[in-house]
């Protein structure tokens, strides 16, 4: 699996968390990921806020301290990376794999994604990756699990620095399917 650690800020400290949840997250069996999903329906029935475990952290909703540009830009990176270590659990298929390198797509139309569309990358690495889901994974819907995923990464992402209820509202999904996060 390749995990651009640029891509979430660096080589050491939280980033270290974030590629061992990758890591954990990819090495996943089909039947937690599909647990995600169901822990998710469950923690709904059972009371849980609607809002808040069935909508993805930062993108539906965000309460957390305020982010610079740049820290904002690799949040939403990561997301890419989560949804992408979850094809890789379910289908052994690597999307990053599938994504053509910058310097293959030259050209006058390469030039210009390059200079105005940075992460365009990016963007094709979660299409081919919920692409793979959706296909390994039908008839279910891929939804619930990418955003129970996503919420724990957040909760990993935004450790020590969200309150102790939000966090455990981001990995409640997580920790009942597959238990605690790594980190």
């Amino acid at each position: 699996m390749v995990i651009d650690a640029g891509a979430l800020g660096g080589e050491n400290g939280p980033e270290r968390d974030l590629r061992l949840f990758l890591a954990h997250v990819a090495s996943l069996s089909r039947e937690q990921v599909l647990g995600l999903g169901e822990a998710t329906t469950a923690l709904v029935a059972e009371g849980a806020d609607r809002e808040r475990t069935t909508k993805g952290y930062l993108f539906a909703w965000y309460e957390g301290p305020r982010l610079s540009d740049q820290e904002s830009r690799a949040f939403g990176n990561y997301f890419q990376e989560v949804v992408a270590a979850l094809a890789i659990a379910v289908s052994g298929t690597d999307p990053h794999m599938l994504v053509p390198a910058r310097s293959q797509k030259g050209g006058l139309t390469g030039a210009i994604k390059e200079l105005f569309l940075p992460y365009q990358e990016r963007n094709e690495l979660g299409e081919f990756a919920v692409r793979i889901l959706e296909t390994s994974l039908a008839p279910t819907d891929p939804r619930p699990i990418i955003v129970a995923a996503w919420n724990a990464g957040s909760a990993v992402w935004m450790a020590g620095r969200i309150p102790a209820g939000i966090e455990a509202t981001l990995s409640a999904p997580w920790r009942r399917a597959v238990g605690d996060p790594p980190s």
